[in-house]
């Protein structure tokens, strides 16, 4: 997926631009959003053949079972997990999928995992248990920006750099692409290819163009 427009739920004129779009995948952030309205839109995505996906809140809000018991009804493709921190997480909203796709009469394994590995601090020394926690896993996403506010610094502090080779080396091992989150940053795309991405997550249908001319 060299791009994915990331959706908050309930944005109906942000999903008619990403429908209408070039991105490989549509991604309806339930964290901006109602899940009510996150199932309404992946339902029209399964529907119409687009890859869907559903980002939800993290593991330790409380909010993620109530969001993967509404969304995972519409058998999205996969689901983009934000503040992981190392295999662990994965393992654990794997174990939730596979329940909740049995309650739904979903193949075992069906649903994809991207998951957000440098958005903590502490993330960033579980990033070697990225390598492989799970067949599930399809990518490594980071988010400069989350990361930053964590750490409460600006987004170009030279700190982040060694959070952000990290995290390549780590996709790499586990044989997963590094997606940068492109639409929280301002990075030209043709950067991030040459630093190690292999794909975006996008807010809009210029930057999903460009996400495909540059990682084809």
């Amino acid at each position: 997926m060299r791009s994915i427009f990331l959706v908050p739920a309930g944005d109906g004129a942000r999903f008619e631009a990403a429908l209408a779009s070039v991105a490989e995948a549509v991604a309806i952030d339930v964290s901006e959003g109602g899940a009510s309205e996150a199932a309404s839109m992946l339902k029209t995505l399964r529907d119409g053949g687009r890859r869907a996906l559903a980002r939800i809140h993290a593991l330790t809000s409380g909010l993620a079972d109530s969001d993967l018991d509404t969304v995972m009804a519409q058998a999205p493709y996969g689901i983009i997990l934000p503040q992981a921190c190392g295999g662990r997480d994965v393992q654990h909203l794997g174990a939730k999928l596979a329940v909740r796709e049995a309650e739904n009469g979903l193949e075992d394994g069906s649903t994809r995992i991207l998951a957000a590995a440098a958005d903590l601090p502490e993330a960033i020394f579980a990033l070697g248990a990225m390598a492989r926690p799970s067949r599930r896993l399809v990518g490594l996403i980071w988010d400069p920006a989350a990361l930053a506010g964590a750490l409460g610094v600006d987004e170009d502090s030279d700190v982040l750099s060694y959070a952000r080779a990290q995290l390549i080396f780590a996709a790499a091992a586990g044989g997963t692409p590094a997606l940068l989150d492109a639409s929280a940053v301002l990075e030209t795309l043709s950067e991030a290819r040459r630093g190690g991405f292999a794909g975006a997550l996008v807010a809009n249908a210029a930057a999903a163009e460009a996400a495909q001319r540059a990682f084809r």
